[in-house]
Order: C-alpha cells, then sequence, then structure tokens
C-alpha cells in the first residue's frame, strides 16, 4: 500500500489521522524524508511536542507513530494542518494592493484610527479589512452621489 515516491509528505498527514496501515507501511527512507515537514506542520497546533522531537539524532520512525497514536481520528484532517502556500500568501498581497494610500486616509480620518492600527488589522486581519474599506469606499460614493443630487 506504500508508496515508493519520496515526496509522499500529504499523503502522509492525511494518513496521520486517519490510516494507521499506511504509516505502519511507509519506508524508512520515506520518513526519515519527511519527518522534518510534517513535525513543522503539526508544531502549529503542538509547538511544545514538535520541539520535543526536533533532534537529529531522534527515531524518526517512533516520532511518526508517536504522532499517529496521538492524533489518529479515523477521520479527515483537521484544517489547520494545511496552511496557506506562497500562491496564497502573494495574492493576499496583492489584494493589499488594490486599495490606495488616500482611500485608507480617509477611513481612518472618518473613523478617527491611527494608520498603524490599520496596518495591524492588514496583518492580521487582511480580508476583512480589506473588505471593510472597499465598503467604506461604496458608502462614500453613495453618500457623495445623494449629495450632488440634494443640492
Amino acid at each position: 500500500m506504500a508508496d515508493k515516491k519520496p515526496n509522499i509528505l500529504f499523503e502522509t498527514l492525511n494518513a496521520l489521522f486517519s490510516n494507521k496501515e499506511y504509516i505502519n507501511n511507509l519506508t524508512k527512507e520515506s520518513i526519515k524524508q519527511n519527518i522534518f515537514m510534517i513535525n513543522r506542520r503539526i508544531a502549529i497546533k503542538y509547538p511544545l511536542q514538535a520541539q520535543v522531537f526536533n533532534n537529529n539524532k531522534i527515531n524518526s520512525y517512533d516520532v511518526l507513530k508517536f504522532w499517529s497514536d496521538f492524533l489518529y481520528t479515523g477521520q479527515r484532517p483537521p484544517g489547520w494542518i494545511y496552511t496557506a502556500g506562497a500562491v496564497k500568501s502573494q495574492a493576499k498581497k496583492d489584494s493589499k494592493k488594490e486599495i490606495s494610500a488616500s482611500l485608507i486616509k480617509q477611513y481612518c480620518n472618518y473613523y478617527n484610527y491611527s494608520l498603524k492600527d490599520i496596518e495591524a488589522c492588514m496583518k492580521f486581519y487582511p480580508e476583512e479589512t480589506i473588505k471593510e474599506i472597499k465598503d467604506f469606499e461604496i458608502f462614500n460614493k453613495q453618500l457623495k452621489s445623494y449629495e450632488e443630487a440634494n443640492q
């Protein structure tokens, strides 16, 4: 059942939660090649446990067996195991460029926010912040057209 191909990271991550037989049939070479990235992914949720296994002299098969026993649910892996890759990260950066600096200044002035506050929001909640600023832009345009119509 185990594939002999060297890069089986995502299949192994999936199997940690759902397929112990797959884990038991992995070759030592496959485990050794992927254990660092497996440990790194699991460290998202379990950093202290993963740090214990960051040792070159530890048996990688035993580490994988531990993670399999610890994480096995019989179901598919939770969302935190898959993080955004370079393409998605670049897409987030590109979406930030859609908002002009002048619009951000208007937004800050209207709501009495500092630019630092908005930068922090863009860092931690980029989608929500961008949506809110775009909604503000729409609101601003509607307000201007309303004022022009009533003059």
